[in-house]
């Protein structure tokens, strides 16, 4: 599925709040456990393996904008993205609970 997302064409999507939060591993899992989170510095995967769907999300600093765009694309059945956004939108307007609690000192 990884090298399929490489491949597939990227789009201009809305900017998620918290998407590159440190937690973002735990916030997937804490709402979407059937997704895994795999980052890769600017790039962010998001797999449904049982589903057969993935996104993948492209970070990158708009000099002209002065503002973070994201690109996505995404395969399979269509719908994971607008899962990831509602997800990451809810976390973020319950003033971003603390769903790590596993690193906590």
């Amino acid at each position: 599925m990884i090298a399929e997302l490489a491949t597939a064409p990227l789009v201009p999507a809305c900017f998620v709040p918290g998407i590159e939060h440190p937690a973002a591993a735990a916030i997937v899992r804490a709402g979407l456990p059937t997704v895994k989170y795999l980052r890769r510095i600017d790039e962010h995967l998001f797999l449904d393996t049982a589903a057969r769907t993935g996104v993948r999300v492209l970070v990158c600093w708009d000099d002209r904008a002065h503002r973070v765009r994201m690109h996505v694309a995404e395969i399979g059945e269509p719908g994971l993205w607008d899962r990831v956004v509602a997800h990451f939108t809810r976390w973020d307007m319950t003033g971003r609970p603390d769903t790590d609690k596993e690193t906590r000192s």
